[in-house]
């Protein structure tokens, strides 16, 4: 097994951080209504299943959940934490007067 980031050779028996990322679709709660029970949703419901027809179930599924494993020597590791989001960091420089 190998480092995710730097390819380094990670042994079994040594120290070695495993990152586990899960993404899911939010889920809000919402109210229905006196009013949505009397609608008539024939022409929403056949639009859905006309799009959702058009998509592979691998792609449905990796809408609604989608998750990674990965192994990271403690380098990488202390690299990681530090910026788990990969953001670009702006680095200001301090102007000289």
């Amino acid at each position: 097994m190998k480092c995710a980031v730097c390819s380094r050779k990670l042994q079994r028996a040594k120290l070695r951080y495993i990152v586990k990322i899960n993404t899911f679709a939010a889920y809000d709660t919402f109210e229905i209504t006196l009013d949505d029970l009397f609608k008539n949703y024939d022409t929403t419901i056949k639009k859905l299943l006309t799009s959702l027809r058009k998509k592979s179930k691998k792609a449905l599924e990796e809408e609604i959940f989608k998750n990674f494993k990965f192994y990271l020597c403690k380098k990488c590791r202390n690299e990681y934490i530090k910026n788990p989001l990969g953001k670009r960091v702006k680095r200001l420089k301090k102007l000289k007067a």
